[in-house]
């Protein structure tokens, strides 16, 4: 009885299938014949939009308020990018001797050489194209602006890291774990020390003062010799 009636479930339900099948066969066919398309009807994907839909688009395109935001140049961008790439080939290329102090001042030294070397190259190229000179010459100043930007950066970095004590933890034996000596790492105290967000700007600003002659001297240059002179005698 178990058997004859599992199995006349089971063909009630295959039957069932069956149908439930060709029901959905004949709906896709009548779907099918009702969206044909003729020849000459335009077959891409369209989407319905309301009346409200269309109203509202026309009133936003006609608004006055919306300004395009301009194209980008690529020309331009290449050209920025391409100064940037030989200044900072220029600044590699000046060589100066390790020292032990000022290596702050030492970096100016080779920017400021690097950019008044490419300065004169630019002037000399396009003797009697003003326009032209004057196009490049800005771009010169854009790619030390964005040198500097780029080293004090780095200089806030190497004073952040001043302060960074790296702790060894032994998980391996606790007995030696006992045995340890806490090592005490001893740090330099200075005095006036500038807070840490003034210290990007102070490079920053000592930076292009080094190539402005109407800005007045930047203060601070003996405390960014001590970050960079730090810096180095840990490398």
């Amino acid at each position: 009885m178990t058997a004859n009636a599992i199995e006349r479930q089971s063909q009630m339900q295959y039957e069932k299938y069956m149908i439930d099948t060709d029901r959905i066969t004949e709906r896709f066919q009548q779907k099918s014949r009702c969206q044909s398309v003729s020849p000459e009807k335009d077959t891409r994907d369209t989407v319905d939009i309301s009346e409200e839909a269309h109203k509202a688009l026309e009133a936003l395109r006609n608004q006055s308020n919306i300004k395009s935001l301009g194209t980008i140049e690529p020309d331009k961008f290449w050209e920025e990018l391409n100064i940037f790439e030989d200044y900072e080939k220029a600044v590699m290329a000046e060589k100066r001797e390790k020292v032990a102090s000022g290596n702050f001042d030492r970096h100016i030294d080779k920017m400021v050489s690097a950019y008044h070397k490419m300065k004169n190259d630019i002037e000399e190229k396009y003797t009697g194209a003003d326009d032209e000179k004057k196009k490049q010459l800005e771009l010169l100043d854009k790619a030390y602006k964005s040198h500097s930007q780029l080293m004090a950066g780095h200089t806030k970095t190497m004073y952040d890291l001043e302060d960074f004590s790296p702790q060894i933890i032994y998980h391996s034996n606790k007995k030696v774990m006992d045995q340890q000596e806490p090592v005490k790492s001893e740090k330099p105290v200075f005095i006036d020390k500038p807070k840490n967000k003034e210290i990007w700007n102070l490079a920053y600003n000592t930076f292009l003062s080094a190539i402005d002659k109407d800005s007045a001297v930047s203060q601070g240059r003996t405390e960014l010799n001590r970050i960079w002179d730090h810096y180095t005698g840990l490398r």
